[in-house]
């Protein structure tokens, strides 16, 4: 007993020393230039796998939501680190059941493995340096100068310089914020005492994490399942040693797990029906987030609004060359970034482009559940109207928003939230008027069903502007929504009766508003 009681007390003990150790021992990012050490993402005092916090021990919500992607998250959140999706069935399909990649799958938190494994040839560029100074060009950011080095510009963006290769000085690893041609910014102050400007040679690498070796097994809930490991190259984000560079050695981090896609399989059960993704232009060697986002799991079509462009049958069902034309996506038909673009010009508004672009990357139904229908529908529908076809020469949306401010659905339509309208023509001119609708685009119109060219103008069951009115009787019926007064007759029988039976409400009523006259 005495002699189990010494030896878990030195297995406490070692644990211990280990989490003493400097945090300088673990790779940029995880160590001490961002105060993380192995104490910052293991308890010692605990049951949990890897010993990790009790904390992460929760229900989850979904098969994203494991152990270990919790503790992951808790830094990578957004305001603390950059947030992103996992690569799993809910941000892409079923077709290998539902399965989920925990972030540990493709990333090894402690170290620069890649660097490990491929030693100098992981080194993007690699010099003397001539001058580092540091909280320039403002506090907190420091420059590394190399004179004569020819960079493109921002062409290091996102990667990672080591002031200093030599020996455990690798570790100590910056964030490059951009470069000019010779000079690399770079976020955090520069351990000067880890390094000597014009002496120490400096290394660019790609950074980001990513493991030697993929071991398969990690690929939870996946059918059927699958085993072994694949051994992991990927030195920069194009080009060879890529995500995802065709040739016949399938080590690519986007090639080495796929056995079902269309494209850039692994080998292990054929090659796919287009191996080198020839319907997009055939881009091996070019970098596979800038369609497939990792913020959005890596989705096919670059996630975010695409599907709803391309696929969905509520949406426009444009083909890529309507926006990319001859460009390799991300880059629009004008040559220009999303951020440029005047490709979303024809197909919205004027205001509706600028939040088209803003809300472009964001999950479907973002847009519509931040800023509302008046801003959505609006995007389009408004007094300068979205096109039908993207170089404008189709049909125009018709004006429902109006200019939202004077006139229009949400101002003097059946959209206005509160107050009342103006008092019709017929009533006292000091009455009131009715109280304000308050009512959305899909209070009568189905949003999920084909939008363009569609026969009843996306118009819910029920809802249908018929010889009944069938659409008005929903809300204006006396006891049922529209209670304010006037209401219109007493019963929709008393309205056949009148003068106005052969009539449709809409004959004489711009339900929209969008006329801006009040009826």
């Amino acid at each position: 007993m005495k002699r189990h009681k010494s030896i878990k007390a030195v297995i406490i003990t070692l644990l211990l020393s280990l989490i003493a150790i400097d945090a300088s021992t673990l790779d940029y990012p995880h160590n001490s230039i961002n105060n993380i050490g192995c104490d910052t993402c293991h308890y010692v005092y605990t049951e949990e796998p890897a010993h990790l916090p009790p904390w992460t021990n929760h229900t989850p919500q979904d098969i994203d939501d494991t152990q270990f992607n919790t503790l992951c998250w808790s830094c990578h959140n957004g305001p603390i680190a950059t947030y992103v999706r996992t690569h799993s069935s809910l941000q892409t399909d079923t077709s290998y059941g539902d399965w989920t990649n925990e972030c540990r799958t493709c990333h090894n938190p402690h170290y620069q493995a890649q660097v490990k494994q491929s030693g100098v040839s992981a080194h993007l560029y690699s010099a003397v340096s001539t001058n580092i100074q540091v909280n320039q060009p403002s506090a907190g950011k420091s420059q590394l100068l190399k004179t004569g080095a020819g960079w493109t510009e921002n062409q290091f963006e996102g990667m990672v310089v080591i002031p200093n290769t030599g020996g455990s000085k690798r570790r100590y690893g910056y964030k490059i914020l951009s470069n000019t041609t010779d000079t690399l910014i770079v976020k955090g102050v520069i351990d000067e005492s880890k390094v000597t400007a014009g002496t120490d040679t400096f290394a660019i690498i790609y950074g980001k994490l990513i493991t030697s070796l993929i071991r398969l097994d990690r690929i939870i809930g996946v059918v059927p399942a699958k085993s072994g490991s694949k051994a992991v190259t990927l030195l920069n984000k194009t080009g060879t040693n890529s995500f995802a560079d065709g040739d016949a050695t399938r080590d690519g981090i986007c090639e080495v797990c796929h056995t079902k896609t269309r494209h850039f399989r692994n080998g292990d059960q054929g090659e796919g029906d287009d191996p080198l993704h020839v319907n997009m232009g055939s881009p091996a060697e070019t970098n596979c987030t800038d369609c497939h986002k990792h913020i959005n799991g890596f989705q096919g079509m670059g996630g975010g609004a695409h599907m709803s462009h391309v696929i969905d049958s509520h949406g426009p069902q444009m083909d890529c060359s309507d926006c990319h034309g001859a460009n390799t996506p991300p880059v629009l038909g004008d040559s220009q970034s999303l951020a440029d673009t005047a490709v979303c010009d024809n197909c919205h508004s004027t205001d509706g482009a600028v939040n088209a672009k803003i809300y472009f990357n964001n999950d479907p139904g973002t847009w519509v559940g931040t800023d509302g229908e008046e801003s959505f529908c609006g995007g389009c529908h408004d007094e300068t109207p979205g096109n039908s076809q993207a170089d404008g020469l189709g049909d125009n949306a018709a004006n429902i928003a109006g200019n939202k401010s004077t006139y229009g659905f949400f101002v003097t339509g059946h959209g206005k939230e509160s107050g009342n309208y103006p008092a019709l023509s017929w009533q006292s001119t000091v009455a009131a008027g009715n109280p304000a609708a308050n009512q959305s685009c899909s209070a009568c119109h189905d949003l999920t069903i084909q939008h363009y060219n569609s026969g009843n103008k996306r118009i819910k069951a029920g809802f249908e502007n018929d010889g009944d009115n069938t659409n008005c009787q929903q809300c204006h019926d006396p006891g049922t929504a529209a209670t304010g007064a006037p209401e219109w007759y007493t019963t929709y029988a008393d309205f056949d009766n009148s003068a106005h039976t052969t009539t449709k409400c809409t004959d004489c009523h711009d339900v929209h508003g969008a006329s801006g006259v009040n009826k």
